[in-house]
């Protein structure tokens, strides 16, 4: 939120926005994209791919999650639909916020970046009624994870 003369307050991430977002994201991003998984550029894909896989092989976790964001921003962008790609982004830029809290783990960097290779791969080789079961596990494991880290040990997150 941005208050005149006296700058930008960034919100709390508590448990509950956490829990909302992931609701949210397993919803709306196999069911909204569906539509448009014959969109995605091949060549894009491959390049996302390498820099994935690069990226694991250096175990460069800031670029894992830099990569996560982008892969996602990609997915939004390339259906060309304006309203969907703001309902998505809104909600990716939320969760790039979860990606720099202290809580979220190198192993969380790995097996998100596998799942991406694994949506990837069902892209590239057009098995496109695949595509929404992997978004809906991607998301779920990261939820599994978060909830996991969170309710074993809230690192000064709001519980409200």
């Amino acid at each position: 939120m941005s208050l005149p003369q006296r700058g930008i307050i960034v919100s709390d991430l508590s448990l509950q926005t956490i829990i909302e977002l992931i609701q949210i994201r397993k919803v709306m991003e196999p069911l909204l994209l569906k539509p448009y998984l014959h969109c995605y550029n091949k060549e894009i894909l491959l390049d996302f791919r390498s820099r994935i896989e690069q990226a694991l092989q250096n175990q460069d976790y800031d670029m894992l999650r830099t990569l996560d964001y982008d892969f996602h921003k990609y997915l939004y962008e390339a259906c060309s639909k304006r309203h969907v790609n703001k309902l998505l982004s809104y909600v990716s830029d939320q969760f790039q916020r979860i990606r720099t809290q202290e809580f979220y783990l190198k192993q969380r960097s790995i097996s998100g970046a596998n799942g991406h290779i694994e949506i990837i791969d069902a892209l590239l080789n057009e098995e496109f009624d695949r595509v929404p079961d992997l978004l809906y596990e991607h998301v779920r494991e990261a939820e599994q994870t978060y909830c996991g880290i969170l309710l074993n040990d809230v690192s000064g997150l709001d519980k409200k």
